[in-house]
């Protein structure tokens, strides 16, 4: 399980950092409102373990 966090995670947050520099660049008006929701948004679905809500996991076991 931690290698595939070791993989996955970093891949996610480089994904985030992606979406937020093409929004900064490509977005027009309002481009950093929408670069930081979208780049947020990526982390949140893909990866919640990137947000800490990992801690709350183990209260649902």
């Amino acid at each position: 399980m931690d290698k595939i966090a070791g993989i996955f995670v970093p891949v996610v947050i480089g994904i985030a950092i992606l979406t937020f520099l093409s929004w900064m660049v490509f977005g027009g008006d309002n481009a950093f409102t929408h670069a930081l929701l979208t780049s947020v948004t990526v982390l949140v679905i893909a990866c919640p373990c990137a947000t800490g809500h990992w801690r709350h996991l183990p209260l649902l076991w």
